[in-house]
C-alpha cells in the first residue's frame, strides 16, 4: 500500500515539474533524481499510473497549452510552438494535428465551429 502512494506521489512530482518549464523540460534521468528514483522505474511507474509514457503525456501537455495559446488569439503558430518547446514548425504541426486533430493554423476557427454547435 505505502509502496503504491509512493509511486503516485512520484508520478504527480513529475506532471508537475513537466507543467512548470514545457520549452525545457528536464531528462528522464533528472526527473528520477528530482522524484527519488531510478529512471527506468520511474518510466515503469509513470506508464503504469497515467497510462502514457512520459514523452508521450510530455506531448499532450505541450498540445494542450498550444492549443490554448492558438484559441486566445494572441499567439500565432510559430509563436505558440516556441512556447512550448518545438523549434520545428513542420515536427510541431504534425504533432498538433496527430494530438488534437486539426491543423494548428486551422485550430482557432475549427475550434469555434464546433463550439457553435
Amino acid at each position: 500500500m505505502r509502496q503504491k502512494r509512493v509511486a503516485r506521489e512520484r508520478v504527480e512530482r513529475v506532471k508537475e515539474i513537466l507543467a512548470r518549464d514545457l520549452a525545457h523540460p528536464p531528462s528522464l534521468e533528472i526527473l528520477g533524481q528530482e522524484v527519488g528514483c531510478s529512471p527506468f522505474y520511474l518510466s515503469r511507474i509513470f506508464s503504469r499510473e497515467v497510462g502514457l509514457t512520459i514523452p508521450q503525456y510530455l506531448r499532450n501537455l505541450r498540445m494542450e497549452r498550444a492549443a490554448g495559446l492558438l484559441r486566445s488569439g494572441r499567439y500565432n503558430v510559430t509563436e505558440a510552438a516556441t512556447e512550448v518547446g518545438y523549434s520545428s514548425l513542420s515536427h510541431f504541426s504534425k504533432a498538433f494535428c496527430e494530438t488534437i486533430g486539426c491543423c494548428p493554423v486551422l485550430y482557432p476557427a475549427a475550434k469555434n465551429v464546433i463550439l457553435d454547435r
